[in-house]
């Protein structure tokens, strides 16, 4: 089954849960790296959804993989706290990332 998972901080993490999505809120760079190798090793999931604060500790290895072309889809979101989110909606902020509607 394809599936989705978010690598984010607290307060996302629940928002996604409630939506049936599993997150991981990893301590640190050295964390969100193993949470992130976890994720692309794991089978089915098509999208990983990760926060600007952890992407940011991720630059090098998401810009790796995306020039791979390989599975899963990386978005990254702004975290509700984040100078970047100026109120509007998740489902926006996916949009702008993906420049689809999901």
């Amino acid at each position: 089954m394809a599936s989705c998972c978010l690598i984010g901080d607290v307060d996302s993490a629940a928002a996604f849960a409630l939506a049936g999505v599993p997150g991981v809120t990893p301590d640190g760079a050295a964390g969100a790296k193993e949470a992130f190798r976890a994720s692309l090793a794991a089978p089915g999931i098509l999208m990983l959804i990760i926060t600007e604060g952890y992407a940011l500790d991720l630059k090098e290895e998401i810009t790796k993989h995306r020039q791979a072309g390989a599975q899963p889809m990386i978005i990254e979101i702004p975290e509700n706290l984040s100078g970047e989110f100026t109120g509007h909606s998740l489902m926006d902020a996916i949009r702008s990332a993906v420049g689809i509607s999901v």
